[in-house]
């Protein structure tokens, strides 16, 4: 099976919970950078549909760079995020053969171990966003912290040390680091209005991945927030 990410109705019990939440959250309303999303049946019996599906993809949205993403049902439970123990490859050139390399050398065998397991398994092709800016935000008791790091989309998640951190408590805001580089007023209260209106669908505390560029904020993925803060 190969659908688009948005603005489709994925269920998670075919392509996971990282698919399932991002087509949710483009569907209402706030903004997802395009994807491709395959199941990994799909992945193992048809790679050239895949093939086809990505060269019209491509000449659709013609990103600069693509993430590939694994998607899978067992990881942003309620219960435990199981964060980083999926794979993801970022920076990829746009092309086919490129992407469909990846696909099979990189992402395939680290997912076989997960295919073992009941339950929906895809991957995402996803248009890299060239971001000034962007991080992890948690929402929590109507208090929101974030951290992120300038120009990049993963550092955060990669374990970096953040260059901008956060503190927005009702009208109280602390914002440490390079304060001057960030419009941190605003993006603060973006990013509680957004991770606010997600808890209010979701019914969960949010731990949000996101990418701000030019005054926009895209969500990257939303998952339940599952240890204390």
């Amino acid at each position: 099976m190969i659908a688009d990410l948005t603005p489709a109705a994925l269920p998670a019990a075919i392509w996971g919970n990282k698919a399932a939440r991002l087509s949710e959250v483009s569907s209402l309303g706030y903004a997802v950078p395009a994807g491709l999303c395959v199941t990994y049946a799909t992945a193992q019996q048809a790679p050239n549909s895949i093939a086809e599906a990505l060269a019209t993809w491509l000449g659709l949205y013609q990103p600069d760079l693509v993430a590939i993403r694994m998607s899978s049902i067992h990881e942003d439970q309620l219960a435990a995020s199981h964060a980083g123990q999926t794979t993801s490859v970022l920076g990829c050139r746009p092309d086919v053969a490129t992407l469909m390399t990846v696909l099979e050398d990189q992402i395939l065998p680290y997912a076989a171990p997960w295919a073992s397991r009941t339950g929906g398994l895809s991957f995402i092709f996803q248009c890299q966003i060239a971001a000034q800016l962007g991080g992890v935000a948690f929402l929590t008791d109507g208090r929101l912290t974030a951290e992120a790091k300038l120009a990049s989309t993963d550092g955060i998640t990669a374990g970096q040390a953040p260059d901008v951190t956060l503190d927005l408590s009702g009208t109280s805001l602390t914002a440490t680091g390079a304060v001057s580089a960030v419009p941190v007023a605003t993006l603060a209260q973006t990013l509680k209005i957004a991770c606010g209106g997600l808890r209010r669908h979701f019914k969960f505390d949010i731990d949000l991945e996101w990418a701000w560029r030019q005054g926009v904020l895209y969500t990257l993925q939303a998952r339940p927030v599952t240890t204390s803060l």
